[in-house]
């Protein structure tokens, strides 16, 4: 079965609701801001992180006008996945239905358990909307964390951000185990259209695409941000970007294809450099990797995952030890003003991540954090605990990511992105990019954008000058030639010490 998206992470989690803020007609841009959970209740991840893990722990989401009449529905947005579904009404999963299972109480060897309060999420009634036609075809996904959802494939008309947006192609699930319906904004070839019963084995128009289509915007593109002032909020501007809310430039990228069937990129895959830990107030800097890999850029993972071999070294740097019974690497929690800072190197762009975003903080009674960090194979996933540090711009026209360092401001300046020419303030990056035959070794020179304050620069060793063999007047030489060498080279940090030296030597040699 194909996985649309091999890497959403801890689906189980609460979901924040969204509402639109606005549509700008004349610009193509369609603008959706994500705002705080209404319901603020966690599933468990582990005995000791229950109920007070870090508020980013929450899948984004927007709220979906589904058919007609319109049926509001909460959908996690996942740039790691390429479809859109909603659940059905009759989902078995739901509290408060019967099981209608045909004699079965198991879906993909999971026991049908009515869990999920889908009032707070939203379903959809297919027999309600009379623009809806199915097309025959059935839908079948799977996650990464062990959900399924089995349906089948229908055209309607869909609203958001108070715009219509007619005939999109989209999934009714009617049974599912996933908490939420999804809206993947990936690119087609992870659609979920084969390697099942009834699939319709054939690619379609998904919902980035159908905006283009309808001249809602004028290139397959969008913007992510993740306010860091308020870690439950961000905003999605399909069609534009806000150059308000990054520092300096963003700097393009292009997505690596990491399939050996395929012969371009599926996902949103980019280089990663390198990795590093700085900590100016230790004047410490440790090196976890530097050579290129593919990092995937999945808004639909709340946690990051790295290799094997980084993970390990990430663990033993902050002094980390693998729980069996939490299922993490847990650490004593790092003092408030711990300014440690992951250094995610993709060539000129050198993205900062504070130590505490990539934390969980413990159940009362504990004095441990979690790290929220996973191995996940050979690549690299960030998820919004990273992304979060960034401003991305995701180029589905031109399989590009433009990236930068978020800046947290209230205002904006929005930009309608044309069908055709380079983004406002970018610049191409000059890093070499990963490839599946290409050699690993990183094209930079360093994972940090710079070296460690003066601060921590050790000084020379303050060493007497060695006696002079010779009478008075060669060692007063020799004197006066160093102090004129000294004082020529502008060091006055040197001067003092050295100075205290000659004396010493010019006393010596009067005795």
């Amino acid at each position: 079965m194909i996985l649309p998206s091999l890497t959403i992470l801890c689906l189980l989690t609460s979901l924040i609701n969204c509402r639109q803020i606005e549509f700008d007609h004349d610009s193509k841009v369609i603008q959706l801001q994500l705002l705080k959970p209404a319901d603020r209740s966690l599933q468990k991840r582990s005995k000791s992180f229950e109920s007070k893990l870090n508020p980013q722990d929450y899948f984004y989401t927007v709220e979906l006008g589904v058919g007609t009449p319109s049926q509001k529905i909460n959908c996690i947005f996942d740039t790691g996945s390429s479809d859109l579904w909603v659940p059905a009404k009759s989902n078995p999963f739901c509290l408060g239905n019967k099981l209608d299972t045909n004699g079965t109480n198991e879906f993909h060897g999971t026991e049908i358990t009515p869990i999920l309060d889908c009032d707070k999420i939203g379903v959809f009634d297919p027999g309600s909307s009379y623009s809806l036609s199915a097309t025959g075809y059935n839908f079948s996904t799977q996650y990464f964390d062990g959900s399924y959802s089995d349906g089948f494939w229908v055209v309607d008309d869909i609203s958001i951000a108070d715009q219509q947006v007619p005939d999109l192609q989209f999934a009714v699930a009617n049974i599912s185990s996933a908490p939420s319906g999804v809206l993947g904004v990936g690119l087609p070839r992870l659609e979920a259209v084969r390697g099942y019963d009834g699939a319709p084995n054939a690619n379609y128009d998904n919902f980035p695409q159908t905006l283009k289509s309808n001249r809602l915007i004028n290139r397959v593109l969008y913007s992510l941000y993740f306010d860091s002032g308020d870690l439950e909020s961000g905003t999605v501007l399909f069609g534009g970007i806000d150059e308000k809310k990054y520092d300096g430039v963003l700097y393009t990228l292009p997505l690596v294809n990491i399939y050996e069937q395929i012969d371009e990129p599926a996902a949103f895959d980019i280089t990663l450099q390198g990795l590093g830990i700085r900590s100016e107030s230790n004047c410490k800097d440790t090196v976890i990797a530097h050579k290129k890999a593919p990092a995937l850029l999945d808004s639909g993972s709340t946690i990051m995952g790295a290799p094997q071999e980084a993970l390990e070294s990430i663990a033993q740097e902050l002094g980390a030890a693998f729980s069996e019974s939490d299922g993490l690497y847990v650490l004593d929690c790092p003092a408030s003003n711990d300014d440690r800072t992951f250094y995610f190197d993709f060539g000129e762009l050198k993205l900062k991540v504070p130590i505490h975003d990539l934390l969980y903080l413990p159940e009362s009674g504990q004095n441990y954090c979690g790290l929220a960090i996973i191995a996940s194979g050979e690549e690299w996933i960030l998820g919004d605990l990273v992304l979060k540090s960034a401003y991305v711009v995701y180029d589905l026209d031109n399989l590009e990511i433009s990236i930068a360092q978020v800046k947290t401001t209230s205002g904006s300046r929005i930009q309608t992105v044309s069908a055709t020419g380079s983004l406002p303030q970018t610049r191409k990056s000059n890093s070499t990019p990963w490839s599946l035959s290409g050699s690993t070794n990183s094209s930079t020179d360093s994972v940090f954008d710079k070296p460690l304050p003066k601060k921590c620069q050790k000084s020379p060793s303050k060493t007497c000058p060695a006696k002079k063999k010779g009478n008075k007047r060669e060692v007063l030489i020799n004197i006066h030639d160093n102090l004129i060498m000294l004082e020529n080279s502008g060091s006055s940090s040197l001067r003092p010490s050295y100075l205290l030296c000659a004396l010493l030597v010019l006393f010596h040699s009067l005795l």
